[in-house]
This record gives C-alpha cells, structure tokens and sequence, in this order.
C-alpha cells in the first residue's frame, strides 16, 4: 500500500511513498490503525529510494 504524507516544512500532501512489508510497517499500521493520535514519519531517501524507518506517536 501507499501513504499520505504532510510535509510539515512546505504543508505539501503526497501520496507516492510506498510502505514495504517490513516490522517497522506493521507497527506502523498497528498504531494508526488503534488512532491514538498523529504519526510523524521519518523518511530515508538514498539511491532515488525513499523509505520509512522510524515513527512516533504525537498526542
């Protein structure tokens, strides 16, 4: 699947970051999937490949 990103700098939206079957995933889509709040990402760009590798919960 894909998600939706806000890019708190410049308040841009996209939806082209594809999220991978990997662990940080699932508990990526266990907390938003419980609605505790916000997410806030970190995406990892190298190569011209972009990936979440960390997150947390803002209340």
């Amino acid at each position: 699947g894909y998600t939706t990103l806000l890019d708190e700098d410049t308040c841009q939206i996209r939806s082209d970051l594809s999220i991978q079957d990997s662990d940080t995933a699932r508990r990526l889509r266990d907390k938003y999937e419980k609605g505790n709040g916000q997410i806030k990402v970190t995406v990892l760009k190298a190569l011209g490949e972009e990936q979440i590798m960390a997150f947390k919960v803002i209340d």
